[in-house]
C-alpha cells in the first residue's frame, strides 16, 4: 500500500503549515548533508522562512 499523492497547495492553517515546513526544513538539510558526503560535492543551501528567519548549510571539503 503506498502513500496516496501530495496535493501541492499553500497549506491554510497557520500550525500545520509551520510543522510542515520545519519537517521538510530538517529533510532538505539531511539530504543536502548526505549529498555532500556520499558524493564528495560542495553543496550550499539558503532557505528563509515565512517570517524571514535565515536556515543555511554549506559543506566544505577543506
Amino acid at each position: 500500500m503506498g502513500r496516496g499523492k501530495v496535493v501541492l497547495q499553500r497549506i491554510e492553517n497557520k500550525i500545520s503549515r509551520q510543522v510542515t515546513f520545519a519537517k521538510r526544513r530538517n529533510g532538505l538539510l539531511k539530504k543536502a548533508y548526505e549529498l555532500s558526503i556520499l558524493c564528495d560535492a560542495e553543496v550550499a543551501l539558503v532557505l528563509f522562512s515565512h517570517a524571514g528567519r535565515l536556515y543555511q548549510f554549506s559543506s566544505s571539503s577543506k
